[in-house]
């Protein structure tokens, strides 16, 4: 009898063990974003600069993660993560400028076990034209003449057709 009850004790400890459920965990990775850029070198007002950099992290937190490229705090373009973390822009010089990544953190895995990737943002990195404020002055000028120009064609369009 005692080791009847014993062996049923043995049993249903057994299955209650079985079926509880197993222990979840959250696991967080922090993350760094690099960036590079022409450097101190000087660049001239509309030409195409390669802006890279590298998503450092647990390797879960490089690949296939989306890169912002920030202009003065502002989302101008955004660019997928390679296998190993690397990511590129390509900029189009409009004048002196501010340039930053982002990477807004992400998370993959199905409760009750999650794994997060930290949200990180790289250094900024300044853009130097060749002429400095006067390349954002000659850039502004040149849209204002074609604004004006495309003003007074309409003007004489108009004009044209009232005649």
């Amino acid at each position: 009898m005692r080791r009847a009850t014993l062996i049923s004790i043995l049993i249903v400890g057994s299955v209650i063990a079985a079926s509880s459920p197993v222990a979840a965990h959250v696991s967080v990775a922090n993350t760094a974003l690099t960036i590079v850029g022409p450097g101190r070198r000087t660049v001239d007002v509309g030409d195409t600069i390669t802006i890279s950099g590298k998503l450092r992290g647990h390797p879960r937190c490089r690949a296939g993660q989306e890169i912002e490229l920030l202009e003065a705090g502002t989302t101008v373009d955004t660019t997928v993560t390679d296998v190993d973390g690397h990511y590129t822009f390509t900029f189009v010089v409009t004048g002196p400028t501010a340039l930053q990544t982002q990477f807004d953190g992400s998370s993959s895995g199905v409760h009750p076990h999650l794994h997060l990737c930290a949200a990180s943002t790289s250094r900024v990195i300044r853009i130097r034209t060749g002429s400095g404020a006067s390349a954002t002055t000659g850039s502004m000028l040149r849209t204002l003449d074609g604004v004006l120009a495309d003003v007074g064609d309409s003007i004489v369009s108009r004009v044209s057709a009232t005649v």
